[in-house]
């Protein structure tokens, strides 16, 4: 449900991390890629390993130096852009400088990491919408329109649960959450239906240059409760590209990257489809058992911190 084979993807925040990992692996399915970030060095070390990562000569392999918070100048790129966009991810952004208990952090923090979240999903996905729009609307025949085109989000298990720590950084997760809800209802107006598709992920701990420096500012507490005081207890940057993708064969709307998530996703999905209907019902029937008293735990180990 997913084949990019030579068609135009546009991955925003693909120069590092994880946007980095999923460059590399849509250029090895024959994508045409194009990064953009803000970060020059970044952009031409990707690109040279994109160049050596490419399947054939055709393939249409570049890097957009582009400030993802500034609308106008995303806007006139997306405008500029001469292909038709078949695929956009969303994966800039991070906390590894706003990360911290709420009243420890400052009021710009909490500016900051929204911008380099949220406003860099939305913007971008804002003028790739309207393109994609004036496409349809444009077509003699909408009902023989074909190609489907893609928007994936990525979200984070922080969107899903309370960890001090994360003050700044899980409303903006939370935030890109209820923008893809948002967006796949009202990509149901446009025809043909699911000419454009939506697709939210919610990856968990992974091990990045992002999250070492994160762990030099986390405070213990969100690493007791998080698990990473060892920095362990994730997956690599790579596993979780190859599980979101996997996700996107299957042509799931929400991708949670492991259990822990999925449970935490499926415990508080409300109105939000299901992929999986039967399977999603009993785990969130079996979430509703476990987290109540997880929820306890965390309460209690928080409240232990703080008297200490």
């Amino acid at each position: 449900m997913f084949d990019m084979q030579g068609k135009y993807v546009l991955v925003a925040g693909g120069s590092k991390g994880l946007g980095r990992e999923l460059s590399l692996a849509l250029v090895g399915r024959g994508a045409h890629v194009i990064v953009i970030s803000r970060s020059q060095n970044a952009l031409d070390k990707i690109k040279m390993d994109m160049e050596a990562a490419r399947v054939h000569e055709q393939q249409v392999l570049s890097t957009q130096s582009l400030d993802l918070t500034n609308s106008e100048e995303v806007s006139n790129f997306v405008n500029g852009f001469e292909k038709q966009i078949s695929a956009l991810f969303c994966t800039a952004g991070g906390t590894d400088e706003e990360i911290g208990h709420f009243t420890d952090i400052s009021a710009t923090s909490i500016q900051g990491c929204m911008e380099k979240n949220y406003l860099t999903t939305a913007y971008i996905t804002h003028a790739v919408m309207k393109v994609w729009k004036a496409e349809l609307e444009l077509a003699e025949e909408p009902s023989r329109v074909q190609q489907s085109r893609h928007i994936v989000f990525t979200a984070s298990t922080a969107a899903l649960v309370a960890v001090p720590g994360y003050a700044a950084y899980s409303p903006s997760k939370a935030a890109i959450r209820s923008l893809a809800d948002m967006l796949r209802l009202e990509s149901l107006m446009y025809s043909p239906a699911g000419s454009i598709q939506v697709h939210c992920s919610f990856p968990g701990t992974f091990y990045t240059d992002s999250f070492y420096r994160e762990q030099s500012r986390k405070p213990d507490l969100c690493k007791e409760l998080e698990g990473t005081v060892n920095d362990e207890g994730g997956l690599t940057a790579g596993e979780v590209a190859q599980r979101i993708l996997a996700g996107l064969d299957a042509g799931c709307y929400f991708i949670p990257t492991d259990l822990q998530t999925r449970l935490l996703l499926n415990n508080m999905r409300g109105p939000s489809p299901r992929d999986s209907p039967l399977i999603d019902w009993f785990m969130g029937l079996a979430a509703s058992f476990i987290w109540p008293f997880i929820g306890t735990y965390f309460d209690w180990r928080v409240a232990r911190y703080g008297q200490r």
